[in-house]
């Protein structure tokens, strides 16, 4: 299959933006560039929201504005965009494509431009270092269609709650470890009609990969479980993510 080059979207001028909020920053980038890919007349696109953590939740990572070599974050939230003709649900043999350069990646706390590369953007999670850091910092990908994601995530923020430290009164205290986004806090519709108002940690942050023809049955939307047990996408390890992003079939 041919694919001719196509420019992405650039990213929103009114972009919003919380340090240390990554999941509602992508959440409202998701928003805001879902009906926009689908006229884009260079698209259309695909959205996929990407959770990158470990078990440990000590995943390194490259180029990011925090720090000047790498930092280990507990996890992070990035945006993928592929064109339709060339997505497939995951878990499919559709066909994919041949040019994996028509793949961009969106990343508000990178130095890279904004949207990059996905090849760029893999190499600030770790590529070049991969030997180095496999063992500590294992990289493990959560990829989710982002309509899934909007329809189903929800946060009450308590992941960033302080807990003050009664032995040093002195210092000033803050209920956040950092200032949450002046807007409300966000709840997908299903999540609402599930009475979920927080499934962050639970179903999105940890991640782990699935036993070879022990995988949990899951949906044609990417959902497994149910109750509180759901989780949404697929978890990948660098290799799988690099074969999903790059069109390489299963």
């Amino acid at each position: 299959m041919q694919c001719s080059s196509r420019s992405p979207p650039p990213l929103p001028a009114d972009s919003v933006y919380t340090s240390c909020y990554c999941e509602e920053n992508v959440y409202l980038l998701a928003q805001a560039l879902s009906s926009q890919a689908a006229t884009d007349e260079n698209g259309p696109w695909d959205l996929f929201v990407v959770f990158i953590s470990n078990n440990g939740k000590t995943v390194a990572l490259w180029n990011q504005k925090a720090h000047k070599d790498f930092i280990i974050w507990d996890y992070h939230v990035i945006l993928a965009l592929r064109p339709t003709t060339a997505s497939r649900r995951i878990g499919t043999s559709e066909d994919t494509i041949t040019d994996a350069s028509e793949a961009w990646v969106y990343d508000f706390d990178t130095r890279l431009p904004v949207p990059c590369r996905w090849q760029g953007t893999l190499r600030t999670y770790s590529l070049n270092d991969w030997f180095l850091i496999s063992f500590l910092f294992l990289t493990l990908f959560r990829v989710i269609h982002a309509a899934a994601y909007l329809d189903h995530f929800a946060s009450d923020r308590s992941h960033m709650v302080s807990i003050r430290d009664p032995s040093d009164p002195v210092s000033p205290y803050s209920p956040y470890r950092a200032p949450p986004p002046t807007s409300s806090v966000l709840c997908g519709p299903k999540a609402k009609e599930l009475g979920i108002n927080n499934n962050l940690m639970d179903s999105y942050v940890s991640m782990t990969l699935p036993s070879r023809g022990h995988a949990t049955p899951e949906r044609a939307d990417g959902i497994r479980g149910a109750g509180a047990e759901l989780t949404y996408g697929q978890v990948m390890d660098v290799a799988g993510f690099v074969r999903w992003i790059s069109g390489e079939k299963a």
